[in-house]
C-alpha cells in the first residue's frame, strides 16, 4: 500500500508541477563560515570547514605466485606478501583566519555595504556568515534559503600556492566556542 501511495503522490506531483520552472543557482556554491569579533573588537576571526586532499599510506597483502625447487621437485607456491601503497583521500578540516576589521568588507543580502561598527556589534557572538569574493553578488535563489539578517563577508584571500590547512583530529566536529577565562 505504501508503494501505491508513493506512486500516486509522484504522479500527482509530476502532473501539477509540469508548468513550474525551477531555477537553480549558477556559479560556484556558497561558502558558509562562522565569524566572531575579539573581546576588544579589534579583530574578526573567521572559521570555515573545507575539504582538502590528503595522501595516506595504507598496507595490504598481495598474493604472489612463485616457483620453488624443493627436494629436487619444482613446485608452485602462493604467498601473501605485504606491501605499502599511497592513496589520496578527501578530509574535512577547519580553516581559521584573523583579520583586521578594515580588511573585511561587510555586506547584507542585497549587496549593500554594512558599516564596520554595526557588523562588529552583530558579530560579538559567534555568527554564521557567507563568504563571497568582492565582485560576486549573491544569486537570488540563495536569498530565499538564508536568513534575512545574515552578513556577507569578503576577506583577503591567502596567497596563491599557500598550502591548504592540514586536517586535525576532531576537525569534523563543529567549531568550538572559545574557552572562557582566557586572557586577551
Amino acid at each position: 500500500m505504501t508503494v501505491l501511495t508513493a506512486s500516486c503522490s509522484l504522479l500527482v506531483c509530476s502532473v501539477l508541477c509540469q508548468d513550474v520552472k525551477i531555477e537553480v543557482p549558477s556559479g560556484p556554491p556558497l561558502v558558509f563560515a562562522t565569524a566572531v569579533t575579539s573581546q576588544d573588537g579589534k579583530t574578526v576571526a573567521v572559521a570555515r570547514s573545507m575539504t582538502v586532499p590528503v595522501q595516506e599510506q595504507k598496507t595490504g597483502e598481495r598474493a604472489v605466485t612463485r616457483t620453488v625447487l624443493e627436494d629436487g621437485v619444482q613446485r608452485t607456491v602462493i604467498e601473501n606478501v605485504p606491501y605499502i601503497y599511497t592513496v589520496t583521500v578527501m578530509k574535512t578540516t577547519v580553516s581559521r583566519a584573523v583579520h583586521q576589521p578594515t580588511e573585511v568588507l561587510f555586506r547584507d543580502l542585497d549587496g549593500k555595504e554594512v558599516p564596520a561598527r554595526e557588523a562588529l556589534v552583530r558579530l560579538k557572538k559567534r555568527t554564521g556568515v557567507i563568504l563571497l569574493p568582492k565582485k560576486q553578488k549573491l544569486a537570488p535563489f540563495y536569498k530565499t534559503v538564508v536568513k534575512k539578517d545574515v552578513l556577507i563577508l569578503t576577506v583577503p584571500q591567502p596567497p596563491r600556492g599557500a598550502p591548504a590547512p592540514r586536517p586535525r583530529r576532531g576537525a569534523e566536529k563543529a567549531i568550538e566556542a572559545p574557552a572562557k577565562g582566557r586572557g586577551k
